[in-house]
């Protein structure tokens, strides 16, 4: 069997599970033991399908799944660390080194895909829609981070919506 083909059945196989933890964690009470360590599988299960998703987009070019792929990462990522952020109890987050790389490598592949997003879209190609339409939605993302990060933030529930809006976001991403 070809290293494609396996890594391709643990990206699906790992996507399914996500799927299937993430209904569940849709539904069920929120904050409980049951909820965080679901929770966590659900996010390393994510992440792993993520960096499947941008290693087989390079074998085999599919830049929707590679744009899928550093999104999860992204999404995943920021969702899982708004809630340690929130943990510190500070009523300023205290950003990581993680938490920047995550943000910057968003704002960096937000100012690409925007940028790529144009050229395809003046050169008659509709699939720059889609790439502008990535590209916007990171950048928000990431003015969101750096607000928070610089405590400029000032709805006390905002880590919650964050974290809920992302988690989610990486849900929608595993149908892909």
């Amino acid at each position: 069997m070809k290293l494609f083909n396996i890594l391709l059945i643990i990206h699906v196989g790992l996507g399914t599970l996500s799927l299937l933890i993430g209904t569940y964690i849709l539904t069920a009470k929120k904050g409980d033991k049951i909820h965080k360590k679901l929770g966590s599988i659900f996010s390393y299960s994510m992440l792993v399908a993520a960096f499947l998703a941008l290693i087989l987009s390079s074998i085999h070019q599919n830049t929707f799944l590679f744009i899928v792929g550093i999104f999860s990462i992204y999404l995943i990522g920021t969702g899982t660390r708004y809630i340690s952020l929130k943990l510190q109890g500070n009523s300023a987050a205290k950003p990581k080194l993680l938490d920047w790389f995550l943000t910057i490598s968003m704002l960096i592949a937000g100012i690409l895909f925007t940028y790529k997003g144009l050229l395809s879209v003046y050169n008659s190609n509709n699939f720059g829609i889609v790439l502008i339409t990535f590209g916007l939605i990171g950048l928000s993302g990431v003015w969101q981070d750096i607000r928070y990060y610089k405590g400029l933030e000032k709805s006390k529930m905002h880590w919650l919506r964050i974290h809920i809006g992302r988690m989610t976001g990486g849900y929608i991403a595993a149908f892909s």
